[in-house]
């Protein structure tokens, strides 16, 4: 049988404890959005609110990343353009003393 003599569901669980069991559950599983209904919050608005301040952190930080890798590239510009300016120069003098010592005829 199902049930026997001593109120137990095959033998194993007694018929009080198999309810308080079945209720519990179905507390657990109803208190979750009745608990969002008594704060007034629904799961959706949680998640929105957590994405929303997430996001900004992370916009943050990025923007904060961004602004010390343009100043960072800015200066390699300045450096670059500092060694093309000092590169010129030596080959201009370079050329310019070439051509007086092979004008002078040292050159040969």
């Amino acid at each position: 049988m199902l049930i026997d003599d001593k109120g137990r569901v095959l033998g194993k669980i007694n018929i009080i404890d198999l309810g308080a069991i079945i209720f519990i559950v179905i507390c657990l599983i109803t208190m979750v959005p009745a608990c969002f209904k008594i704060t007034g919050q629904d799961r959706k608005a949680i998640e929105n609110r957590i994405t929303k301040e997430l996001r900004e952190v992370l916009e943050k930080k990025l923007s904060d990343e961004i602004a010390k890798i343009r100043t960072d590239t800015q200066q390699k510009d300045i450096m670059a353009e500092e060694m093309v300016k000092a590169q010129k120069i030596w080959y201009e003098g370079f050329r310019d003393g070439f051509a007086e010592g092979y004008g002078k005829g040292e050159g040969r």
